[in-house]
């Protein structure tokens, strides 16, 4: 006999996904606002989630056009020019703030990971090889609430 499953079981099993990588995340986000080492914070996520199949696959993409437009600022910032994002994609892990991706800027591939609830992330980009160009932003909506500002920290450069 098959179990029915309702929308409370579905809900049950969505935040159970979200209890899952729960203390992972917590890590990240604390790695995210404190570290100074840029490259620590990109090497915990890969470590911890960006290679585990699990959490990928619970990962779904997600449409998030303020932090899009981020990322392309976050960017030009970085190349002091114009530039354009492509092949962006957002992907969100379910029943968290927390949103991660990739995209190719100028060519170049690009790791986002940002958390919603503190309006922070990190971009990191692949430069000329080994370098990395890594950087900590965090977007402020002022009350007037008709423009968002990103700040970004300082950036820094892996070898």
């Amino acid at each position: 006999m098959k179990k029915k499953q309702t929308s409370k079981g579905k809900s049950q099993s969505a935040g159970a996904a979200a209890g899952k990588f729960t203390h992972e995340l917590s890590i990240l986000k604390e790695k995210l606002v404190a570290s100074e080492k840029f490259s620590e914070i990109q090497d915990y996520f890969f470590d911890c989630l960006g290679e585990n199949q699990e959490f990928m696959k619970r990962s779904k993409k997600a449409k998030n056009a303020l932090l899009k437009k981020s990322i392309a600022f976050v960017a030009e910032q970085v190349f002091r020019r114009k530039i354009t994002l492509t092949h962006t994609m957002i992907l969100k892990y379910p029943e968290t703030s927390f949103y991660h991706g990739t995209c190719f800027i100028e060519g170049r591939i690009a790791v986002m990971l940002f958390f919603e609830d503190i309006d922070m992330g990190l971009l990191s980009v692949q430069m000329n090889p080994p370098e990395t160009s890594i950087v900590r932003f965090s977007m402020v909506m002022p009350e007037s609430g008709s423009a968002t500002l990103v700040s970004p920290y300082r950036s820094k450069m892996v070898h």
